[in-house]
């Protein structure tokens, strides 16, 4: 996914468009909600923009950040699909499962660099 300058009224226009007109199957609005769901701080950005998930064009990470946890602030979502809902629940429960946090802070400080294996 293309971040650039102009993507915020992109993204505004077409939740718009899906709220007035395809409310109940709003396909993109879904879609960046779960992006939404995913970036909390500039770091998790640089998450996204490390796996090529994104490129940021816009510079700065935190203006990403920032960009994409204001695109909710005045939608309403009557429902989510089952399919978006279980991918969201199935992340929750990943992210806040402790095996996993230990599991990742192991691996990057004990095998952060091939010569450490």
């Amino acid at each position: 996914m293309l971040l650039c300058d102009n993507t915020e009224i992109r993204f505004r226009n077409t939740v718009a468009f899906e709220q007035c007109q395809y409310l109940s199957s709003p396909n993109v609005t879904e879609d960046l909600f779960i992006l939404h769901f995913l970036i909390n701080v500039d770091k998790d950005v640089n998450i996204l923009v490390d796996n090529k998930i994104i490129v940021n064009l816009m510079g700065y990470t935190n203006a990403v950040a920032t960009m994409i946890n204001n695109l909710f602030s005045n939608v309403y979502l009557p429902h989510i699909s089952k399919e978006y809902s279980s991918i969201c629940d199935d992340l929750k429960n990943f992210y806040e499962n402790p095996r996993n946090k230990y599991k990742a802070i192991f691996m990057r400080q004990h095998f952060n660099t091939p010569w450490k294996i």
